[in-house]
């Protein structure tokens, strides 16, 4: 259950910095920094 709750919290947070990087509102490495860092915090707050 846990797995499938931090998949999809994970994929809203790929799917929300995408949306701002083709929205040029971000850079390609702040994108893929800001991804990086919010799935970081995801996964050490779920374990």
């Amino acid at each position: 259950m846990i797995l499938i709750i931090t998949e999809q919290k994970s994929r809203n947070i790929i799917d929300e910095e995408i949306m701002a990087y083709l929205a040029d509102e971000k850079s390609l490495d702040g994108t893929v920094d800001l991804i990086q860092e919010r799935a970081s915090i995801l996964v050490s707050a779920q374990f």
